[in-house]
């Protein structure tokens, strides 16, 4: 994003649609209609702005400013702004926080110094009057080619031969005539010019079916994702029980929208091999090294990685994807804190504690969609002869995206099985969900991943009620553990937050009813065979 005078300062300032030019930010600011009157730092930044204004009208477009220049107005601008020497040299070369901190660790690597660790948060309290380090005080000073004496520091600093005062600084950003366009980067060294676009997300499918009404709302709210009405990060999050098709959804909707996020989409599994949670730290030590960050200067703390993160992606149009997600406590330290930033978020739980953000709840296909997915993947030829048969197929499949990808990609393999043979062997329970197992796909193992992580109690209660008929209350299942109404109540809200059973409906009497959908009724049935008993049964959720 261009600024009309190189000093874009967050949250501080806020110029009407249409000032684009240096002239036009002169009108403004003698006409008084500024945002935020009164607020100190937006003071400070308009006082900035005029004597920056000032000093850039001296020099032909595509000059350059020397040092001493740039000396002298910092001095300026602290003189009459009434703001610390060390903001003012900021004020004075064109830089934000994040972009000042950016240029620090730019500097650390390109002169060989050993990676420091600075974050933004640092960076404000050092404007506020607090005192680096000496090590930071010579870096910094480094940073703006001056002495600590001149950042407001070490008053009894003597100076050994420094950088050289007439040492120019090429291509400011001067003033223009109104309505000239802009002719590139502000004037000191912009500190985002070597970032590329980062592209990761995995690939779209071709033969993706169905979920209109999610897409649509999804791409209606990421088109409006850099609009700041009200500095608000987007957010939503997909979720559903396993096999259910978050992640197809998600990475569908993130290659619709790519054109909306031009400096790219970044992409993060929030599960493990195993199974496990993925922690927020070691996520965060990903994406920044992908935004360039040295490995030596990631902070070693969540929270000062959070807020590397956030400095970072300042001022960027990203789309950040977080897939399977286990809570919001994992997700919040990964959000990004500008508003031209959104993130898409798939997660078996519904994260309702994660503020701000839009919930997209997803369940199994219409019976009509699965069909559609089948008949793509063994193609319309095939399904044509049958449509009784592959009707059944798709409901044998619990109208699971999962389940019947994979039965279509078994057909697949099977060219010589009929639609009507393959149902039939759906049809028992015993081998069902062996036949929905092909390759790394697999709907027992999907389910397994919520089942194991509940505690014993909750495993026994999933068990039984694959006994139950489709729809239940609390109490069959009560009567069924020997336990109250209300102990069985509360294992059941605790696997309807597993994605495990469904709330179905409430009675005419006020009673919930509950669901268990086909494939993790025959899963539970399967558990009960193997006689996991509570005594034996072992949960893998942490302590």
């Amino acid at each position: 994003m261009q600024y009309p005078l190189g000093i874009p300062e967050l949250n501080c300032i806020i110029y009407p649609m249409g000032v684009k030019t240096a002239q036009q930010v002169e009108d403004l600011l003698k006409s008084g209609n500024r945002t935020r009157r009164g607020h100190r730092s937006h003071r400070t930044l308009v006082c900035a702005e005029q004597v920056r204004l000032d000093y850039l009208r001296r020099f032909p477009d595509r000059g350059a400013v020397r040092l001493a220049t740039l000396h002298d107005l910092a001095r300026v601008i602290a003189e009459r702004c009434g703001c610390r020497p060390f903001k003012a040299h900021r004020l004075a070369w064109g830089w934000s926080i994040a972009e000042a901190v950016e240029a620090f660790h730019v500097m650390c690597r390109q002169e060989g110094f050993v990676p420091r660790g600075l974050v933004a948060r640092s960076w404000f309290e050092w404007e506020s009057g607090n005192r680096p380090s000496w090590d930071y005080q010579d870096l910094l000073s480094r940073l703006f080619k001056t002495n600590p004496v001149r950042l407001g520091w070490a008053g009894d600093y003597t100076p050994a031969a420094g950088p050289a005062e007439h040492e120019a600084v090429a291509n400011p950003e001067p003033a223009r005539p109104a309505g000239s366009p802009s002719t590139g980067p502000p004037a000191i060294p912009y500190p985002r010019t070597d970032r590329p676009a980062l592209f990761q997300l995995p690939p779209d499918i071709d033969d993706f079916v169905g979920r209109s009404d999610q897409t649509q709302g999804l791409e209606l709210l990421f088109r409006g994702a850099g609009m700041r009405f009200n500095g608000a990060v987007k957010i939503a999050v997909i979720s559903g029980k396993p096999g259910v098709g978050k992640s197809c959804l998600a990475l569908h909707v993130a290659h619709r929208v790519r054109r909306h996020f031009p400096d790219g989409q970044m992409y993060v599994d929030l599960r493990d091999a195993e199974g496990a949670a993925v922690g927020p730290a070691e996520a965060l030590a990903g994406f920044l090294r992908e935004l360039r960050v040295g490995t030596n200067e990631i902070p070693e703390h969540v929270d000062d990685r959070a807020r590397t993160y956030r400095a970072w992606m300042a001022d960027r149009r990203i789309l950040v994807v977080l897939d399977n997600a286990a809570d919001a406590a994992q997700v919040r330290p990964l959000l990004p804190g500008t508003p031209g930033c959104a993130v898409l978020v798939t997660s078996r739980p519904m994260l309702s504690t994660l503020a701000g953000s839009r919930s997209v709840p997803l369940d199994v296909m219409s019976l009509r969609e699965a069909i559609a997915l089948l008949s793509t993947i063994i193609s319309a030829e095939r399904a044509a002869p049958d449509p009784e048969a592959i009707a059944e197929v798709a409901e044998l499949c619990g109208r699971l995206p999962l389940a019947v990808r994979i039965a279509g990609a078994r057909l697949l393999s099977r060219p010589v099985w009929g639609l009507s043979y393959f149902a039939s062997r759906l049809r028992d329970e015993r081998q069902r969900l062996d036949l929905l197992s092909l390759g790394d796909l697999c709907v027992r193992r999907s389910l397994a991943n919520s089942y194991e992580y509940q505690e014993l109690a909750e495993r026994r209660a999933f068990q039984l009620a694959g006994k139950l008929r489709a729809e239940f209350p609390a109490q069959d299942l009560a009567i069924l553990l020997g336990a109250k109404v209300g102990e069985a109540e509360a294992l059941l809200e605790a696997l309807v937050d597993a994605q495990l059973i469904d709330i179905a409906d409430i009675d005419r009497t006020g009673m919930i009813l509950y669901r268990l959908d086909e494939l993790p009724a025959v899963f539970a049935r399967e558990c009960m065979v193997k006689d996991e008993m509570p005594g034996r049964l072992t949960s893998r959720r942490t302590p």
